[in-house]
């Protein structure tokens, strides 16, 4: 997980990202330009522009393959576990670790960069985190693990809500920058969430939490 793009393209539009990645680190995606890209995948100006409108869809490319190889890896992790609690608190611990590699990333994603992925782009990153999760909770669905009344869809995108809340908001009472506070947090409170009967998602509860918030800021 070090290297989100291989140093061993096995393309020419392999090589083009590879190039980029390395100019992005470098200078930041703002700062590159596409003669730059070309030079470090060793190709003209006009290869690039035949895989590539502009260093835009360049860098929307490379983000995609980072993408990909970060669920891999974390499918690589989740392969010897045998329950949906070890799962979920591997992700999370995967999760906080990645988030400490973003300096050893140079400037390709820069606090800027970071703050646009996970809020303009933040419903792609959702969609795939959801589609990533759905097949674990399916299976422990099948294996008694969860309620058997699960909304599988529904539950992914909490759980990945969970996850993208320990990359982008700090705890004001324990340390999930650490990758087993995160785990052990997430083990405790993840599934046996899921156990339970379910409500509607449109149905809130105003005793407490935003319905509190809410009545207090309409007495105001």
């Amino acid at each position: 997980m070090d290297d989100l793009i291989s140093d061993r393209p096995a393309s020419t539009r392999d090589a083009i990202l590879r190039g980029a990645w390395l100019c992005f680190q470098e200078k930041g995606p703002d700062k590159t330009t596409i003669a730059a890209i070309s030079r470090r995948a060793g190709v003209s100006r006009g290869t690039v522009y035949q895989y590539f409108a502009d260093k835009e869809a360049v860098f929307r490319a490379t983000t995609e393959q980072a993408s990909q190889a970060f669920y891999a890896a974390i499918a690589d992790q989740l392969a010897p576990l045998g329950t949906l609690r070890e799962q979920l608190g591997e992700v999370a611990a995967f999760v906080v670790r990645s988030k400490g590699l973003l300096p050893s990333w140079g400037e390709a994603f820069d606090a800027e960069r970071v703050a646009l992925i996970t809020t303009v782009y933040s419903t792609v990153l959702l969609t795939d985190f959801i589609a990533f999760l759905s097949p674990y909770l399916e299976i422990a669905k099948t294996r008694g693990e969860v309620s058997t009344s699960l909304d599988v869809g529904a539950a992914a995108e909490w759980v990945a809500r969970l996850f993208f809340s320990l990359f982008t908001t700090r705890s004001p009472h324990i340390d999930l920058d650490d990758p087993e506070v995160a785990r052990a947090f997430v083990e405790t409170f993840a599934v046996a969430g899921l156990r339970g009967e379910t409500r509607s998602p449109a149905t809130p509860r105003s005793d407490h939490g935003l319905g509190v918030i809410a009545s207090t800021l309409s007495a105001i």
